[in-house]
């Protein structure tokens, strides 16, 4: 079954009715054009009107089967169904004919609703299937008020049986989960706090993760670096004739340009790709139907945007965050004219795109940054001796000082010293690098200090055009 049955009873109030057939609808609903919404089998009018006449019945029944004033005052109760998302309007009555057999329960209105939830922090939506069903709790044939002789035990068996007749589970018995029913309000302020709550510490562990990967590359890209001066004969760009006489910053730049190249002639077909499918979601606007516009044009918007980023993704790159999705998700609420939902599209294409270019920018930067970083390594180079040790990557260091473990326990006594000499060998290799990382770690720190700073670009920022 997995959807677990609850039933809660509550007085009725004033606007209970109203809120039902959503004459008077909360302000946490979710929004109507994502096709959420509710099922009522009688509106507020006819309801009072039905309620109103069992009311009457019950009163003149109760003076006739007692002869004296009717006194009962708390005879009209709501109750919140948990419901499954199948769960159909025939399901409804069927329970509520049960209750008016069992318990002299008159039901009067029954409403379903799945327009109310919550969107959790990646965007999906959650909705909260219940119903609600309005009785008036006067004996059909005595006027007695019934509800007075429900015990707690009555209630503990009616939870079993809305879950017999819903096909739901039955729920664990409050007196042992100590579980109590919240209001949506209150469940939905609940959840926006939790939501928030998760947010911050999701935000926190990225910061810190972030913080460790950017330490990472600083320490990857020292080695690779040294590595690298290691293999420079090697290297395309002094291998490449047209830059033969170019010192190694010159020849980065031209490959950074050569790069960067690639990057504008991708993005300019895209683009011209972009101005055809507008074209053609143009038209599919103009003959959708008038209550689809909207939608046809939000959602053909994000299909462009898809596009888009796929096609950048060859180079690395993508324009269109989550941010930016959600934002374009948000304009369905706003109920604006197709013209202006164009406008307010155009304006998060425009912030999307000055990101863009930032980010190219940055990345011409750090290209830049690295060519100057590899360039002073050279220049403050360490001595030939101190290179050919730095040949030794972590596995052959390991290999030699299992060797040398193994020739340690093989020899003699009488080759013992020159095994010592061996080790205090070793100590001064590994000596060596230590002072040459010192040396590398400090100069990586000034480099850090000259990294560009990351430039804000506010929405009244005008765009960058590539």
């Amino acid at each position: 079954m997995g959807n677990i049955a609850s039933i809660n009873f509550k007085p009725t109030n004033n606007i209970q009715l109203k809120h039902n057939d959503r004459t008077t609808p909360p302000t946490y609903l979710l929004a109507k054009e994502l096709g959420y919404g509710c099922e009522c089998n009688r509106n507020c009018d006819d309801a009072l009107a039905l309620r109103d006449e069992l009311v009457a019945k019950a009163k003149e029944r109760y003076k006739q089967a007692f002869n004296q004033p009717f006194k009962s005052t708390r005879n009209l109760w709501s109750a919140v169904v948990n419901i499954k998302p199948t769960t159909t309007m025939q399901d409804l009555e069927r329970l509520a004919r049960h209750f008016k057999k069992e318990y002299g329960f008159q039901c009067y209105q029954i409403a379903i609703h799945r327009d109310e939830g919550h969107i959790d922090e990646e965007g999906n939506v959650v909705i909260n299937h219940h119903a609600h069903m309005e009785f008036v709790m006067l004996d059909e044939h005595t006027g007695k008020n019934v509800f007075r002789t429900i015990r707690p035990r009555h209630l503990r068996q009616i939870q079993s049986e809305v879950a017999t007749i819903l096909g739901m589970q039955r729920g664990v018995d409050n007196r042992k989960s100590g579980v109590k029913r919240i209001e949506p309000r209150a469940y939905a302020k609940l959840m926006e706090k939790n939501k928030v709550e998760r947010k911050e510490l999701k935000d926190k562990y990225q910061s810190e993760k972030d913080k460790k990967n950017r330490n990472h590359q600083i320490i990857q890209r020292t080695y690779d670096g040294l590595i690298d001066l290691l293999k420079l004969n090697d290297d395309d760009l002094i291998k490449n004739e047209s830059l033969k006489g170019l010192s190694y910053i010159e020849k980065m730049d031209a490959r950074t340009k050569a790069d960067l190249e690639i990057i504008v002639d991708r993005i300019n077909a895209l683009k011209q790709e972009k101005l055809e499918v507008e074209k053609a979601l143009a038209e599919l606007i103009d003959n959708a139907p008038k209550g689809k516009k909207t939608h046809t044009l939000i959602e053909g918007a994000r299909k462009i945007w898809a596009k888009l980023n796929k096609g950048l993704k060859e180079v690395n790159l993508s324009e269109f965050e989550a941010a930016d999705y959600k934002a374009l998700r948000e304009l369905k609420k706003e109920g604006l004219s197709i013209e202006s939902l164009k406008a307010r599209i155009t304006e998060l294409e425009n912030l999307a795109e000055a990101r863009l270019q930032e980010k190219i920018e940055l990345t011409e930067a750090k290209d830049k940054l690295s060519a100057e970083l590899k360039n002073l390594q050279t220049d403050h180079g360490v001595t030939l001796a101190n290179m050919n040790l730095l040949k030794f990557d972590k596995q052959i260091l390991e290999k030699r000082v299992n060797d040398f473990a193994e020739e340690k326990y093989n020899l003699s006594r009488g080759y013992k010293k020159e095994l010592e000499g061996i080790e205090n060998e070793y100590k001064d290799t590994i000596q060596g690098l230590q002072t040459i990382n010192s040396k590398l770690s400090k100069r990586i720190t000034e480099l850090e200090k000259r990294k560009p700073k990351e430039v804000y670009i506010s929405p009244t920022t005008p765009p960058l055009t590539l």
